[in-house]
């Protein structure tokens, strides 16, 4: 399993999600799978429908075969292309993950 803090960096697209708190009660205690995330919204496949979560006021856990990363909304309001950027820097130093 990944080190959390290497999950952080990688593509949340296609992973399981657990809104774990949310501001919206509700949205607490949502599952599904993340379809689609912008800056400040994941949505989210749940049964046979999209539902779109803002980021903003929430605790999530995300995770993957490979990783489970807790995030809280304050780590997620970053663009994905930018933190995939972050992604690309560790690469070039040539640093294992």
């Amino acid at each position: 399993m990944k080190n959390s803090n290497l999950a952080y960096l990688d593509e949340f697209v296609g992973s399981e999600i657990i809104v774990k708190e949310h501001s919206n009660r509700n949205l607490a205690g949502l599952r599904g799978k993340v379809v689609m995330e912008t800056m400040k919204t994941f949505s989210v496949l749940s049964g046979d429908s999209v539902k779109m979560v803002p980021k903003s006021r929430g605790r999530f856990l995300l995770k993957t075969d490979e990783w489970q990363i807790d995030l809280d909304h304050e780590d997620l309001l970053i663009r994905p292309e930018d933190r995939m950027k972050d992604v690309r820097k560790l690469r070039k130093l040539n640093r294992k993950w």
